[in-house]
């Protein structure tokens, strides 16, 4: 959390010189007190963030699960404003096309999103098997938000209805759907927006 306030006094910084070289006008003896002001604030938040864990929660991002057991948690979502696409796309960076794999992952206050895999999927390799390698599953995004992704039923030869057929045998209304995924043995994975999903301590 420190090394990101660094980077952000830093951008900050730049600005402020840029503006000064940029613009004639500005009287270097503002921009020269803007500096000292910076520099002694960015100084005092490192020294808040060390000393006391309250403080640095009011300003600075904590870590965020934003999906356990295969599911999004979206109250965490909504409160770090990254959308589905963006972390099914954080996801894929790290070879991960099906959410049904991931145990947990954590969005960090730098951006960044840490992958703990369920243990089924990575304790053992197919070297240590002497298995031939398979095709990698896939998932497919079906429901986005309460919204059917027709078009990619389309490309998977199902409809619309056949989808809200499967919702209905689990009881599950459309619009309480946030995200689903549909494998390639036609397996949904579903996270609907007010279940609860106990969250470890971070």
């Amino acid at each position: 959390m420190i090394q990101t306030w660094k980077w952000t006094y830093i951008h900050i910084l730049g600005s402020v010189v840029g503006a000064d070289i940029a613009d004639p006008k500005i009287e270097h003896i503002r921009t020269a007190f803007a500096i000292i002001a910076i520099g002694l604030l960015q100084k005092l938040a490192s020294i808040l963030l060390v000393k006391s864990r309250r403080i640095g929660k009011w300003i600075t991002i904590e870590p965020l699960i934003v999906v356990k057991d295969g599911q999004f948690i979206y109250p965490n979502m909504k409160k770090a404003r990254y959308s589905i696409d963006n972390i099914l796309q954080m996801l894929r960076k790290e070879q991960i096309f099906d959410m049904a794999e991931v145990d947990m992952a954590v969005l960090e206050p730098s951006g960044a999103l840490s992958i703990l895999k369920k243990i089924e999927m990575t304790a053992v390799t197919l070297e240590d098997l002497k298995l031939k390698r398979q095709n990698v599953g896939l998932s497919y995004a079906v429901v986005k938000e309460g919204r059917i992704q027709t078009i990619t039923l389309r490309k998977l030869n199902l409809t619309g209805e056949w989808l809200e057929t499967q919702l209905g045998e689990r009881g599950i209304p459309l619009d309480q759907v946030f995200f689903a995924s549909l494998d390639e043995q036609k397996r949904l994975n579903i996270t609907i927006y007010d279940k609860e999903i106990p969250l470890p301590p971070l």
